[in-house]
């Protein structure tokens, strides 16, 4: 039939996508198809990194050369927001967020507080501490930290880059010391986690938590936790498709949204708990 002769010809049109066809042509000159999922650039310049961000490539780095990465399956959690609960905003439809938290995180989690963008340096070293160097080389900890000043030490309207690079910092609500944290980028209603650490027990399950809390109330759409693992499974992240995810930020990252703040140190559990989302316009 027609409509079969169709679904064939575009399986096929499909099939023929190759990881390659995914960068765009002005990046071409700058940027390489490696092999599988990698791709190459001896460039750092953080404009670029940022671009790469916002057609939905995941910056890492090798010490000589930059090695964006565009999953064949991306790790997400969308859409972060859930009609229909017993949770009542403000006027607004009932929502929930699509997070799943446990109840012994929610216990826990009085015990710590959050920030945002008050400690990139500690964060990177943590992320360092725990890990090692992995591919947080010097030249790429450089381009984030100018993308990173970019997106917070000017106007979030007048940002030169066309991404919001954040620190996402948890403190221990008695002694006051870093406890846990992640370096991750919004793009519109789009956040990735890039990379992250922990140096107490619950520090990391509970940061996730208030992060992916904060970003339902802030009103993202998605949130993109790179390659799978069972901590993100049990977060109540599933797989995307490559052709799917470059959709989404396509989609997503002409939405309003304003540079996230959190100056003051805010109790994790009350982040958690709380129940009503404001999307934000423009900030």
């Amino acid at each position: 039939t027609t409509s079969a002769a169709a679904a064939a010809a575009a399986a096929t049109n499909r099939r023929r996508i190759e990881p390659g066809d995914y960068l765009p042509s002005h990046l071409r000159r700058y940027v390489q198809h490696s092999h599988g999922d990698f791709f190459v650039s001896s460039s750092f310049e953080p404009r670029l990194i940022a671009q790469l961000m916002y057609e939905g490539f995941l910056p890492i780095a090798t010490p000589r050369y930059l090695v964006p990465k565009l999953h064949k399956e991306r790790c997400v959690i969308y859409p972060l927001n859930r009609v229909n609960c017993n949770c009542s905003g403000s006027g607004s439809t009932p929502s929930m967020s699509a997070v799943h938290i446990s109840k012994s995180v929610k216990k826990r989690a009085k015990n710590f507080r959050m920030t945002i963008n008050q400690a990139f340096d500690q964060v990177v070293q943590g992320c360092h501490d725990q890990h090692g160097i992995g591919w947080l080389y010097p030249p790429i900890v450089e381009a984030f930290r100018v993308i990173h000043e970019g997106s917070t030490t000017v106007h979030e309207r007048k940002n030169s880059f066309p991404v919001f690079l954040y620190s996402i910092e948890v403190w221990n609500a008695t002694n006051g010391k870093l406890a846990g944290g992640e370096l991750g980028y919004a793009v519109g209603t789009l956040y990735t986690s890039l990379t992250g650490f922990a140096c107490e027990d619950s520090a990391g399950s509970v940061q996730l938590a208030a992060l992916g809390q904060f970003l339902w109330i802030c009103g993202f759409d998605l949130w993109d936790l790179g390659m799978k693992l069972d901590y993100k499974s049990k977060l109540g992240a599933e797989d995307m498709n490559r052709e799917d995810f470059v959709a989404r930020v396509k989609e997503l990252r002409g939405n309003p949204m304003g540079l996230m703040k959190m100056e003051e140190r805010t109790c994790c559990k009350s982040l958690i708990m709380n129940c009503t989302r404001i999307r934000r316009q423009g900030g």
